[in-house]
């Protein structure tokens, strides 16, 4: 028992790389899922900017786990930084096409992702808890 209290912590950059990582995985799984489905189908205009804030939503909250269970004492922290990161990503993208002034939908977009973010760090506190409880 004494041997899992005393080992040592990866490094921090170890750490923002596996989570970074996993970012980089689960939001291409989501977009090519979504783009698979976007062929398949024929969606509107606004459907298909739904299911882009849908997919970027999911993985946030997937990644705010993640990066919850990595940083263990910073959980819900570390999510609403992921939903931060995850909408700065979003707004390059839609700077890069041509959108140049914020409205409300950027407000929703940033709510929407940092709150998705924040609910990953919230699942993984819970998680953490049960985890120390069994252990005690």
């Amino acid at each position: 028992m004494s041997e899992k209290r005393n080992r040592k912590k990866p490094l921090f950059a170890v750490q923002l790389a596996k989570v970074a990582f996993f970012f980089v995985f689960i939001i291409g799984a989501t977009f090519c899922a979504a783009a698979y489905s976007t062929v398949k189908n024929d969606f509107s205009d606004s459907t298909i900017a739904f299911l882009a804030l849908f997919c970027a939503g999911i993985s946030v909250l997937a990644t705010g786990f993640v990066a919850g269970k990595v940083f263990e004492r910073a959980e819900m922290l570390s999510g609403v930084i992921v939903g931060a990161v995850g909408f700065a990503i979003v707004a390059v993208l839609a700077l890069a096409n041509g959108e140049t002034t914020l409205s409300i939908h950027s407000a929703i977009r940033f709510l929407l992702l940092v709150s998705c973010g924040g609910l990953g760090g919230l699942v993984a506190i819970h998680s953490n808890e049960k985890r120390r409880k069994k252990h005690r």
